[in-house]
């Protein structure tokens, strides 16, 4: 009886044994295989990037002046002023690796701050959306939220302030392609987004 128990659990642990060294294996080839890239990235040579689809802000075609009493809305605004004289790059979904491989070491720490500056953008633009929302500024607001998304916004709040703004004059065609849209994204949170949007479609 004893060695019945005992024939099942040498096979069973063994199997565990098997499993971890296997995965042990794959962990530290895939560590290897990093390094290796890295150590290429940081001996890449630098590349042209004049030539990078660079974003420039449209102040002109920006809802912006509406709200000269409000301080909040006058500094939102202002910060994207200052943010647009500046050079802004998305490298969304690219590791800092891939960044140094594809345009050089040389040019990381600049590329970096474009897309900082990227971020800090669409942050303010989606502040400025909720403020204008706020003050009944609707259809402005759509303005600066269809630029935003037309540059890679994947903040979840401009989806939904968007189809707040689709729902309330009750175009569901609009409504249709927004959801479609972010259906594009790649979002962890993509899922209860697209729920939410499925929502406020359903409540028309």
């Amino acid at each position: 009886m004893m060695l019945a128990i005992i024939g099942p659990s040498l096979v069973l642990a063994a199997l565990i044994a098997y499993e971890i060294f296997k995965n042990t294996k794959k962990e530290k080839e895939a560590s290897e295989e990093f390094w290796d890239r890295e150590r290429e990235a940081n001996t890449a040579r630098k590349k042209d990037i004049s030539d990078l689809p660079y974003i420039n802000v449209p102040l002109d075609k920006l809802p912006f002046g509406l709200c000269p009493a409000f301080e909040e809305v006058v500094a939102n605004e202002k910060a994207i002023e200052e943010l647009a004289k500046t050079k802004i790059l998305s490298l969304k979904g690219r590791s800092n690796t891939e960044i140094k491989l594809e345009y050089g070491i040389t040019n990381f720490e600049f590329l970096c701050k474009c897309d900082e500056n990227y971020l800090k953008l669409i942050q303010a633009l989606s502040r400025e959306a909720e403020l204008l929302l706020s003050l009944s500024f609707d259809r402005e607001a759509e303005t600066v939220l269809n630029y935003s998304l037309s540059i890679g916004s994947d903040i979840p709040k401009d989806y939904i302030m968007l189809a707040e703004i689709y729902k309330g004059r009750f175009d569901r065609k609009s409504l249709n392609d927004l959801i479609e849209k972010a259906d594009t994204l790649e979002l962890l949170t993509k899922k209860s987004l697209l729920e939410k949007l499925e929502s406020i479609a359903d409540s028309f």
